[in-house]
């Protein structure tokens, strides 16, 4: 989960194309670095994204929510204006030069203060309970703080939930109301059941679109690194029919933002990424700098086919149709009677597989008064959990054949999955840390044939296959169809009945 230091930036960094305020997955390319405040920013972030044209999306309107400094406030620019930015010092060079209309966003955190410059009417809020004063805060009125959102022209508002969770029941559907009640299309994104643990189906999710929440991060704050998001896609499929359940116009699930346009992972695994997230019907919000993207990521990411499979009107979320394994298919039945297919290739070998490395989920070597701790800093990470069970952690570990282990804070439930254990010992009172007895991580394999049976996706006699990442007809086939697909990459496709 965001940690609450996040809010130290009223808004963080990023920009976001939303397609319309409800109707289909947020689709958003966006700004969310570690590059910090900087004059810069802004400025050449629209330069690499502008001339790529990303105004093929329907009714496209351009969401910045970029680096504002908690203690500036909010920006002074009247709703109204076609082109809106922050007017803060590190942005204003972007008023007159930016090439697509401005939208603006906001991300909070329960418990977290906001601090409105003066030009605000003195608006302040803390946990959602807001007050409305001159020079000190009088009388607490809620719904003047959303008011102070609408005619700002706010667009889009993120509430993590790093704060009082007691006040998650309440809290949510009170700043949902109050969006309504605002006057002004404001997109809602709930935070509220990544903090709940993993069983998707304990959580809340009618009431949470009862709240009038458009999206919510479902699980884990996805981390810069493969392991992570394949973690991310095992739970999807795992848990796929639950949640598609929940999924329609109005309301998705949020498996967190692309990792397409770092360095942490390949170009093969940033198209799977997109593969599967335009598959799930889920929001695409970028977290990257769009200074530093590379042709062949801007490329994944502008693909007008796999944004068209993600913004299909029928917005039915897909699923993996088949057994979690090694190479896996997942569909998604789109408006025009076609289906997407994502042909895709986790740990995949040439037949037969090599036998799995030597792990053991039933025994771990235990390191009290602190843990074996990952090399390469936060990059040696998989990712970090809170609020979770020792038991829910081991069975996640075990399942991750690129956990090594992870370190345990007993009484938040807190700690971090480790790629290796190889960077001595972390002295913590407070952590226990739990290792595999032997660990090998997966060794990259050779591409490996997938295929679709088009019996299992609806379709029967010939089928034409269109093939989204290189936007050409492959051909007609009847009864199948097999690709071949490179490790830890996904063949994404288009099926039709010929």
């Amino acid at each position: 989960m965001r940690r609450a230091s996040t809010s130290t930036f009223i808004s963080p960094r990023r920009t976001v194309l939303l397609p319309t305020v409800t109707l289909t997955p947020a689709t958003m390319a966006s700004i969310w670095t570690t590059a910090g405040c900087a004059k810069s920013l802004a400025v050449t972030s629209r330069a690499a994204l502008c001339p790529t044209n990303v105004a093929f999306l329907p009714a496209s309107r351009l969401l910045a929510t970029t680096c504002i400094p908690r203690t500036s406030g909010l920006p002074s620019t009247p709703p109204n204006r076609p082109t809106r930015v922050p007017s803060t010092p590190p942005l204003q060079a972007t008023r007159k030069s930016m090439l697509i209309p401005l939208r603006l966003g906001v991300s909070n955190g329960i418990g977290t203060r906001f601090v409105f410059p003066s030009n605000w009417h003195g608006c302040s809020c803390c946990g959602g309970r807001c007050v409305v004063c001159t020079t000190t805060p009088t009388v607490c009125v809620f719904r003047s703080f959303f008011h102070c959102f609408s005619c700002k022209g706010v667009d889009y508002l993120k509430v993590d939930g790093c704060g009082d969770r007691s006040y998650y029941p309440t809290g949510y559907p009170k700043m949902g109301k109050a969006l309504v009640n605002s006057g002004r299309d404001i997109v809602y994104s709930c935070s509220w059941p990544a903090y709940l643990g993993n069983d998707e189906a304990s959580k809340p999710y009618d009431v949470m679109i009862a709240s009038h929440c458009n999206l919510w991060r479902n699980w884990r704050d996805i981390q810069c690194n493969w392991g992570s998001l394949s973690s991310i896609i095992d739970h999807w499929g795992d848990y796929g029919p639950v949640l598609a359940k929940y999924a329609a116009a109005g309301h998705f699930n949020d498996p967190d933002m692309l990792l397409i346009g770092n360095d942490c992972i390949t170009d093969v695994e940033a198209a799977t990424q997109m593969a599967i997230w335009s598959i799930i019907a889920a929001p695409l919000i970028m977290g990257n700098d769009l200074r530093n993207i590379t042709a062949s990521q801007k490329e994944i990411l502008l693909n007008k086919d796999a944004i068209a499979v993600n913004q299909d009107s029928l917005v039915q979320q897909g699923l993996r149709i088949t057994p979690k394994g090694d190479t896996e298919v997942w569909a998604r039945n789109l408006s025009d009677g076609s289906v997407a297919v994502g042909l895709y290739n986790k740990n995949g070998h040439p037949s037969p597989a090599p036998p799995p490395p030597p792990t053991s989920c039933s025994s771990w070597n235990i390191t009290q008064n602190g843990y074996l701790e990952a090399c390469d800093g936060k990059q040696g990470n998989i990712g970090c959990f809170e609020g979770q069970t020792l038991k829910d952690v081991q069975q996640e570990c075990c399942d991750n054949p690129y956990c090594a282990g992870f370190s345990f804070e007993a009484s938040k439930g807190y700690g971090c999955l480790k790629k290796n254990t190889d960077c001595g010992m972390h002295q913590n009172n407070s952590f226990v840390g739990y290792d595999k007895p032997s660990f090998t991580p997966p060794q990259p394999g050779p591409p490996v044939n997938i295929t679709v049976n088009f019996a299992d996706v609806g379709l029967s006699g010939s089928v034409k296959v269109y093939d989204i990442w290189t936007h050409k007809q492959v051909g007609v086939f009847s009864s199948s169809f097999s690709a071949e697909v490179p490790f830890h990459g996904t063949g994404f496709y288009r099926l039709t009945k010929a």
